[in-house]
């Protein structure tokens, strides 16, 4: 190889740089907001898991809004937890019969 060749290369590489920049600056609120969600399910579930265990009803407060769980599993209403990160939102659903998405 030239030293042509060789910084030829190295700019070309530097040009791809630069330009994933942006899109990877736009990729990581997403990703944080993806975590955020399955970390907010993850704490849901553990809680239900905790009051059918138990048989004793157990409460956990996420972004604002408390959510009881029943010993049988189920929520003491139905519920929405609404999680916004940056310009990002993602809602959770907790159905009446204890259903979580």
């Amino acid at each position: 190889m030239t030293l042509i060749e060789i910084l030829t290369v190295i700019g070309m590489l530097a040009i791809l740089a630069v330009l994933s920049v942006p899109l990877y600056r736009a990729i990581i609120p997403n990703i944080e907001l993806n975590n955020m969600y399955k970390e907010a399910i993850a704490q849901l579930r553990e809680a239900q898991f905790r009051a059918m265990e138990t048989q004793i009803n157990q409460q956990i407060e996420l972004y604002g809004v408390s959510v009881t769980f029943k010993a049988d599993g189920t929520p003491d209403s139905e519920k929405n937890i609404i999680i916004n990160h940056e310009s990002e939102t993602k809602i959770i659903e907790i159905t009446s019969a204890g259903y979580i998405k």
